[in-house]
């Protein structure tokens, strides 16, 4: 299985307890590794320590590792502990439990592998030593890039496909224009092979049609929760999502313009099957995926939350709106309302190739 490096970077880590300001939380998460003082430790010997993303930052994480101190004193290292998540501080579930971990090095990194199917914007360590102390040098946590992968419809001419787009990782977000598939394949290579319908398992996700000039497919999942489109009361902006049809445009601006904007950076911070470029469907596009909906049900697509659950689209009402356009996704009714940006919906991201 692959994985992604490190994903604690730019979040907020707080503790039960911290022996003095110099051996705070945030040293456990900061990446300086083999320095005694620059480590977490808690007075006791137990405590709990938790990672917050951030708003609109959800994470599935399936590995994790966990550093011992540069001391000799390993008997402060963790001996067992419970790893959980949550999206609000509050409710929280279980993704991994450790027992009988007594034979600790100095410095020594161990990692874990966890069964967790669920997408959390908090982890919390809820540990326990063999002494007065307990002390962590660091602790990483990973995405499996293999979860929820659904092999295409033709393997062999995505592969490449993909593989030449993961070597433009990241310039997708910095306004990189994608490629077209056929400035890759010949017809013989892809096109004659490459035919699919509604519904089908394809490029990560599900095939939902071709709309103004690309082919659309449709994430694996939900959200796990209900998302705002903005955490602001009587928000206005930004002034560049209210493209009817361009979701991809709409979502970069958002996560550029800032965090609050909580639907969109969810979308734009993705990750899943196998592919990095998702986004928030524009009004059109949410639209579009709701007059196929039969088809992709009828096919094995599940939408998770319910189908008369409202779903955002990344389309605000204008330039300075407060508002943003919604959709319910039931069979035969399709309704799209505007709501307040600080309501709650649920989200459900989308891809699109050139053709």
């Amino acid at each position: 299985m692959a994985y992604t490096e490190d994903l604690c970077e730019g979040g907020v880590a707080t503790a039960s307890a911290i022996q003095n300001a110099g051996r705070s939380a945030d040293k456990a998460f900061n990446n300086i590794l083999g320095t005694h003082d620059d480590s977490w430790s808690c007075p006791g010997s137990s405590g709990w320590i938790k990672y917050d993303f951030g708003v609109g930052v959800q994470k599935r994480i399936r590995k994790y590792s966990i550093t011992a101190p540069n001391s000799t004193s390993t008997q402060y290292s963790p001996k067992s502990w419970v790893l959980e998540g949550s999206n609000d501080d509050s409710e929280w579930y279980v993704v991994d439990t450790i027992e009988g971990i007594n034979d600790w090095l100095s410095s020594q990194r161990r990692e874990f592998l966890c069964d967790n199917t669920s997408l959390y914007r908090y982890y919390r360590y809820t540990l326990n030593s063999v002494d007065a102390y307990l002390i962590v040098d660091e602790f990483e946590m990973m995405e499996d890039l293999d979860y929820g992968y659904i092999p295409p419809v033709n393997a062999f001419a995505s592969s490449i496909y993909h593989k030449k787009q993961t070597l433009m990782r990241g310039k997708a977000k910095e306004g990189f224009i994608r490629p077209t598939i056929a400035e890759f394949f010949t017809s013989k290579d892809f096109h004659e092979t490459a035919k699919v319908s509604l519904g089908d398992i394809y490029e990560g996700g599900r095939y939902i049609g071709e709309l103004n000039g690309y082919e659309l497919i449709l994430s694996p999942y939900d959200s796990q929760a209900n998302l705002d489109y903005s955490t602001q009361e009587d928000d206005y902006g930004p002034a560049n999502a209210y493209s009817l049809t361009d979701g991809y445009q709409n979502t970069v601006n958002l996560a550029a313009a800032d965090t609050r904007y909580q639907a969109g950076t969810y979308c734009n911070n993705l990750t899943t099957g196998g592919y990095f470029d998702w986004y928030l469907p524009s009004k059109n596009e949410l639209r579009f995926l709701w007059a196929n909906l039969a088809d992709l049900l009828a096919a094995g697509a599940v939408i998770d939350n319910g189908y008369s659950t409202p779903y955002w689209s990344s389309t605000t009402c204008g330039p300075s709106s407060r508002d943003a356009w919604d959709i319910e996704m039931t069979l035969g009714n399709g309704y799209q309302g505007i709501r307040a940006k600080d309501d709650l919906r649920y989200v459900r991201a989308i891809r699109r190739i050139a053709i």
